[in-house]
């Protein structure tokens, strides 16, 4: 069963003696917070034609959801866990230049798929993450259209709550294992080049001896897919950043599969210069070395 607050590890930077504070953050306050934060979003989403875009400087598109989104976290964080600074897509420069000295962050992607927004495809979401020491701990994937959050905490597992439910009613997700009867399922998007993805699934099923075949998917749906059972592994070389990933590792590292580099190490957070995430491998089957077959 989904506990009602999250008790949160110690820091090792904070000693050994010290717990980061706050000590545990409510969990039923954070998923109201991300109630409020879809209904604002479906509300924009219902007139989407309407909304202003801009580029980015790395020519992503920026819209009022994306701001309202990150202001509305930004606010609604501070006030469930006074003192945990956050990483957002949409934080400015100047707010992150000292990150590498938090062992513990919010890291939070407060509109993942804009353009599958603009598009009207219903693949996209709102991601959090909280960060300990380079690694989530926990993490909640929020599907407006979808109509529920997927919450992952690391140790108690994975769960899918409506929108506006309750934690009592939460459902146990679970990743699956690796069936020799089915063909595996890759998960890619339809955005990625396809020549690529054309490789990395030549590359499992050639390495593998199984057949394999190709399943899109938009923004961090993908790590819904993997704890709902649907698919067997999400491998992505395409740029990204590491808060397009982290909310999804925690939630597929709560749901008994992994998310590793190419080289089958876990993921760090917030622990480098930059903060574009390492080629990755998100699988449902932790004991599947896809690394190997893919590296």
């Amino acid at each position: 069963m989904l506990p009602s607050h999250f008790t949160l590890p110690q820091s090792r930077d904070a000693g050994p003696d010290v717990l980061v504070s706050p000590a545990s953050v409510c969990l039923s306050s954070l998923l109201r917070l991300l109630d409020g934060i879809a209904e604002s979003l479906l509300g924009l989403y219902a007139d989407r034609g309407q909304l202003a875009v801009f580029n980015k400087a790395d020519k992503s598109p920026l819209t009022r959801a994306d701001k309202l989104s990150h202001d509305q976290l930004l606010d609604g964080l501070r006030k469930l866990a006074v003192g945990i600074p956050l990483i957002s897509e949409e934080s400015a420069e100047s707010e992150l230049q000292r990150r590498r000295e938090w062992p513990v962050c919010w890291m939070v992607d407060p509109l993942d798929g804009t353009r599958e927004f603009l598009d009207g495809t219903d693949a996209f979401s709102v991601n959090v993450a909280l960060i300990v020491n380079g690694r989530p701990v926990l993490g909640v994937v929020t599907v407006p259209c979808q109509d529920c959050h997927f919450m992952g905490v690391v140790g108690q597992g994975a769960y899918r709550i409506q929108l506006g439910g309750l934690i009592d009613d939460a459902q146990r997700l679970h990743c699956r294992s690796f069936d020799p009867r089915s063909p595996l399922v890759m998960l890619a998007s339809a955005r990625h080049r396809e020549s690529m993805v054309s490789a990395l699934k030549e590359s499992i099923e050639g390495a593998m001896n199984h057949p394999t075949i190709r399943q899109n998917q938009g923004s961090a749906l993908k790590f819904c897919d993997l704890v709902l059972g649907k698919a067997d592994v999400y491998p992505r070389t395409t740029p990204c950043y590491e808060w397009d990933v982290a909310a999804g590792d925690a939630l597929v590292s709560a749901a008994g599969g992994a998310v590793v580099d190419f080289e089958g190490r876990p993921l760090r957070y917030n622990n480098r210069d930059t903060l574009l995430a390492p080629p990755f491998i998100a699988q449902a089957d932790r004991a599947i070395r896809y690394d190997e077959a893919l590296r």
